[in-house]
This record gives structure tokens, sequence and C-alpha cells, in this order.
């Protein structure tokens, strides 16, 4: 756990330094940045120490965008729940290049048009749709034992399981 928070803490210091050095440049004002990671490890979480699960800590990746000056990315953060199938728009988008149609995604700007969130692992799927995680441990499996849903907004650990009724 040491050696793995130390390595975030490396690359959090050396991102510092990157974008430390680009602001105190000439290209600052006219330089976009898209910053984003694969998902994490759970420490212990539960007691996993893995990452095929369909919680949040190992599904989620931090992403950064910074376009100075462009109305349609404001600084500010954003806790909106997006899929990684809207970042190759979003990076045309910012290009001011015409969509690509073989993109399933839309600009992160564009809240109507974004992609569904949904994880696969196994088997299984989970969706999240205005705060709540639904996820089908078995898609080719018909009934309901094998399903779950979580109330994100009140329950963000996952804490609590919500057994859905009906198939």
């Amino acid at each position: 756990t040491r050696a793995y928070l130390a390595a975030v803490s490396h690359t959090d210091a050396m991102v510092g330094a990157v974008l430390s050095t680009l602001a105190s440049s000439v290209h600052a004002a006219n330089t976009d940045i898209i910053l984003w990671s694969d998902h994490g490890f759970h420490l212990g979480e539960k007691f996993h120490w893995r990452k095929s699960t369909f919680w949040e800590p190992a599904v989620k990746v931090p992403m950064l965008i910074s376009s100075p000056g462009n109305s349609d990315y404001p600084v500010g953060d954003v806790n909106d729940v997006v899929s990684l199938l809207d970042l190759a728009p979003t990076v045309l988008d910012l290009l001011e290049l015409s969509p690509y149609s073989g993109f399933e995604g839309a600009p992160l700007h564009d809240a109507v048009n974004r992609s569904p969130v949904r994880v696969y692992l196994e088997g299984g799927r989970a969706t999240i749709l205005n705060g709540m995680k639904s996820i089908d441990y078995d898609l080719a499996a018909p009934g309901v034992e094998h399903r779950s849903r979580y109330d994100l907004a009140t329950d963000p650990q996952e804490l609590v399981r919500i057994v859905p009724t009906g198939c």
C-alpha cells in the first residue's frame, strides 16, 4: 500500500511540476490539457486488493481538462459521471475538428448527447444513471438473483445493496 501511494504521490508531484512550468511559459494561454489515468486498485476496501470489481474505487478514473478561454470548458470542479467514450470526441472538439462518425461518444460539454456510463467486467455490466448504479453480474442469465443496485448519492461506499424486484 505504501509503495502504491508513493507512486501516486510521485506522479502528482511530476504533473504539478509540468503544469507549473507550463503556467510560467508563453504557451499557458493557448495550450489545452487533457489528463486522465487508468483506474486504481482497491487497497483493502471491503477486503479487496485488486481492480476487478464494479465498486466505485475500481471504476472511477481521474480526469482533468483545461482549455484556457474556452467557454465550453469553464474553470471549476465538475463531479458529473462521464464515460471515457466521450474523450476522443472531446479532443476533436477542442481541436475544432468535425466529429468522427465512428465514435460512440460526444464532447464532454455536450451533456445531452454524452454516452451512458457503463462498466463491463467478466460477463457483467454496471450502468450509472442519475446517481444510481445498477449491476447485472451475469448478462447471460435471466432473473434478479445476480443483480444489485446502489444509491451512490446516499451510499457512496456502496455498503447497502438494494435488491431489485421483478425481471
